[in-house]
């Protein structure tokens, strides 16, 4: 259910306690809710700039997409059953709660004040950071990890170990990274693009696929093991 006014939300939710999912739209005030229904398993809030906090979240969430509230300050504690989170231009947000062991999926985008990230969960298989760029580490890569996409994190010095079940990795605009980690057999696709420090990359899987290199001027072109490969280089 999709709402874009305090009143109908606040009427909504009242007479249905059944309610499993809920879009909120350009609200501006916050002030009209006290909780949110114990059904809930998909919660998105959507150009929310006056909210600075958020309710309690009920255990029964799944998914919770939270974009443009560029107000918000903190987000609550995340239910453990919580398998979907993304975050994107919260520029009030500074950092984010721990992250629930059954996470599979995570994206934040676009907030600038967030420095850190919290350990990633062991289940995780899809990683997005994006923008982020005051943010200067990572935190360990799981085991599990599919996809991992990192793009235009300026202050982001280097690149984790990477994941030996690794599927996917793209690395775009991040100027400091010098040079990526041993890439795992399990590789099947990799992009880096406007990557202005980077010097060479390692000794490329066998069954790497797809290799696309756009914009890295330092790169060392020579010396690439080169199987079978759909190579495009620009």
């Amino acid at each position: 259910m999709r709402f874009t006014t305090q009143v109908a939300i606040a009427a909504y939710v009242a007479e249905h306690n059944g309610l499993t999912e809920l879009t909120l739209e350009d609200c501006r005030d916050q002030d009209f809710w006290a909780e949110l229904p114990s059904t809930l398993t998909h919660l998105r809030l959507v150009n929310c700039p006056q909210f600075q906090s958020l309710p309690p979240l009920p255990a029964t969430l799944q998914s919770l997409e939270v974009e443009y509230c560029s107000g918000l300050q903190s987000l609550p504690n995340l239910p453990e059953g919580l398998t979907n989170l993304r975050v994107e231009q919260c520029h009030g947000l500074k950092r984010l709660p721990a992250l629930p062991r059954l996470l599979r999926k995570f994206g934040i985008k676009t907030c600038s004040a967030v420095t850190a990230l919290p350990e990633f969960p062991r289940r995780l298989t899809e990683l997005q950071v994006e923008s982020c760029v005051v943010l200067k580490r990572l935190p360990k890569l799981p085991r599990m990890l599919f996809y991992l996409r990192i793009f235009n994190c300026f202050a982001l010095q280097r690149v984790p170990e990477l994941p030996e079940w690794l599927n996917v990795v793209e690395l775009c605009r991040c100027p400091k990274f010098t040079a990526v980690p041993r890439l795992p057999e399990s590789l099947d696709r990799l992009k880096v693009e406007d990557c202005a420090g980077l010097i060479s990359l390692p000794v490329l899987p066998r069954g790497l696929t797809v290799l696309q290199i756009y914009n890295c001027p330092q790169m060392t072109r020579g010396g690439l093991r080169i199987g079978k490969l759909a190579i495009d280089v620009r």
